[in-house]
């Protein structure tokens, strides 16, 4: 019994160099948590700036604007815009609707927009409903065009067509320049705007 203890003991001791001089066993990679991907082109955001009417017939104005977008859910945004005029004439222009956009490819999506207008001016408002289908396209990492058709009908008056485009400049995630000129095709004038986006 003695001896098999001794023999144990031995047995023991002589495998201790071999354990202390094993290298340790490098732990397993931890992967970090997986982030979310936000797409590159954001339809949650809020935009302010500049914008003018060039009109051969109701004159000259220039004002500011305000524009809000936002997706609750994919493939689906929510948006409201308001104008004010000076300059010729007073006016402020509301208008509020519901988007799609479907993906095209990775880095251009396909939009059809719906709503509703109101004008409210110095010889008086109107109303109008309006539908707009056009692109949005990110050709460089910071740079986006956009290009789209809107046709306007109003309770009083004839049918519109605009044509128009513009593009975005993100200087970071969550900043980015915007400009756009639009053109309507019944009363040839013309629409200008430029400002900041804030994406979140």
């Amino acid at each position: 019994m003695r001896n098999t203890i001794a023999l144990i003991a031995l047995g023991l001791a002589a495998s201790l160099p071999s354990y202390a001089g094993a290298p340790a066993k490098a732990p397993a990679p931890i992967a970090p948590p997986k982030e979310e991907v936000r797409r590159a082109i954001a339809y949650d955001f809020v935009e302010a700036g500049y914008a003018s009417i060039l009109s051969n017939d109701a004159g000259d104005f220039y004002g500011g604007y305000l524009n809000l977008s936002w997706s609750p859910v994919n493939n689906l945004y929510v948006f409201g815009r308001i104008y004010g005029f000076g300059g010729d004439g007073s006016g402020l222009d509301f208008s509020a609707g519901v988007g799609a956009y479907v993906p095209l490819f990775n880095n251009v999506d396909w939009l059809v927009e719906g709503g509703y207008s109101y004008f409210d001016l110095d010889d008086g408002s109107e109303s109008a409903g309006f539908v707009s289908t056009g692109f949005r396209a990110m050709v460089l990492p910071k740079l986006e065009l956009n290009g789209n058709v809107t046709v306007t009908f109003p309770e009083a008056g004839d049918t519109s067509v605009a044509v128009g485009g513009g593009f975005v400049y993100y200087i970071n995630t969550n900043v980015g320049v915007t400009a756009g000129y639009y053109y309507d095709l019944e009363d040839e004038s013309h629409f200008y705007q430029a400002g900041l986006r804030y994406i979140w």
